[in-house]
């Protein structure tokens, strides 16, 4: 009898592992995947729909990452390769946010949520009825309907508030007009009826974004030093300062010397000397690109051409040469500006483990900035070459 009874829990046992090993051991699969079902191989990811594969239709929004590999989620870069937005949407150019710019136009979907943002060739119409039902045992039923309509056309030139949206794919410019280049798409442009370049906390430039807040310097980086809103900062896709000290206004002075003579008895000698006074318009921003009237002032040491570039060689300087908006090398400059008057300096300058070097950074400590511009601490960097105002150097 004892016998019996010890077999028959033997046999129990058995039978009980046998069964938890067969739930638990799940098979590995090329194909279909997914609860009771199997985990795809290696380097494989598992649909939504439970079908393995590489690709983004396999690895991106929906992906079942308990059943193979998936896309890794994301706050700020997002597309294929790349990753899932955590929140929000995922832009045309990449990047994660919540606003039109990232979930209108050329949003994309696998990678995070899209708004619906339906712009039709011919006047669309939004109506919104409300329904409010009043019932009482001694009054009838009262029912009030209120229908408001708004009505925008589609355009491709002038656009705005009860004028018209931009068509697809271009921008609403501050003035009220449609076109697709950074004078449309970056400061100043309507996001509600057209297409508008992102906004950033990061890089900024043409085709990027706007910075959120600051400036955005010659590299193309958002912040609010002199070393991002000083020499070379981008108007276009920030805000921009003039880094003089100087409370005063700038002045160039030409001076003309006129000399008579007149040969009497006796002779005479009279010299009459005269000075007209150019002031540099301090109002608008600095730019290493256009000027002129109502656009910017070139950075120091740059001429302002008669047809409103900046630059160094006679082109810029000689014949045409704007004073009021930089040098000019026909002007003799007395006083260019106050002598407390200075640009930004290395002490302005961000710490960076990447780039450095003049108006970019300097190198975090114990880090050698190279010859060409690069953060590091081998010889390659801190040797020959070495830049030691931005690093330090072996």
């Amino acid at each position: 009898m004892k016998n019996y009874k010890f077999w028959c829990g033997l046999i129990g046992l058995i039978d009980v592992l046998f069964v938890n090993s067969k739930v638990n051991n799940i098979p590995i699969s090329t194909s279909k995947c997914g609860p009771g079902i199997a985990v795809c191989d290696k380097g494989l990811c598992c649909s939504k729909k439970g079908y393995c594969g590489s690709s983004d239709a396999y690895c991106a929004i929906g992906c079942q990452s308990d059943f193979g590999k998936c896309l890794p989620t994301s706050t700020y870069k997002c597309g294929s390769g790349v990753g899932v937005c955590e929140k929000g949407c995922c832009s045309k150019k990449g990047y994660c946010g919540t606003t039109d710019a990232y979930c209108g136009s050329g949003c994309q979907s696998e990678f995070g949520q899209c708004g619906t943002t339906t712009k039709s060739t011919t006047k669309s119409k939004i109506t919104t009825t409300v329904k409010t039902t009043t019932t009482t045992t001694s009054k009838p039923t009262t029912t009030t309907t209120t229908t408001t309509t708004t009505s925008l056309p589609t355009s491709s030139n002038k656009c705005g508030p009860g004028v018209a949206v931009c068509d697809k794919g271009l921008c609403c410019s501050k003035k009220g007009y449609c076109g697709s280049s950074d004078a449309y798409c970056a400061i100043g442009c309507q996001s509600d009826f057209g297409k508008c370049l992102p906004t950033s906390t990061y890089k900024c430039g043409s085709g990027v974004g706007v910075c959120e807040k600051g400036c955005c310097s010659k590299k193309g980086y958002c912040g609010t030093t002199d070393a991002y809103c000083g020499t070379g900062c981008q108007s276009e896709f920030g805000q921009c300062r003039t880094t003089t000290k100087s409370t005063t206004k700038s002045k160039i002075t030409t001076s003309v010397k006129t000399t008579t003579t007149t040969t009497s008895k006796p002779t005479t000698t009279t010299t009459t000397t005269s000075k007209t006074s150019i002031t540099i318009d301090q109002t608008l921003p600095t730019s290493s690109s256009k000027c002129g009237p109502g656009v910017a002032v070139c950075a120091p040491g740059s001429c302002c051409s008669e047809y409103g570039y900046c630059g160094t060689s006679n082109a810029y300087c000689g014949s045409g040469c704007q004073p009021k908006y930089g040098m000019c090398s026909s002007v003799d400059i007395d006083e260019v500006a106050d002598d407390d008057t200075t640009v930004s300096t290395d002490q302005d300058l961000p710490i960076s483990y990447n780039k450095c070097g003049p108006g970019v950074a300097k190198c975090g400590k114990g880090y050698c900035c190279s010859r060409y511009g690069y953060c590091g601490s081998s010889s390659i960097y801190c040797g020959s070459g070495c830049q030691p105002n931005y690093g330090k150097c072996d």
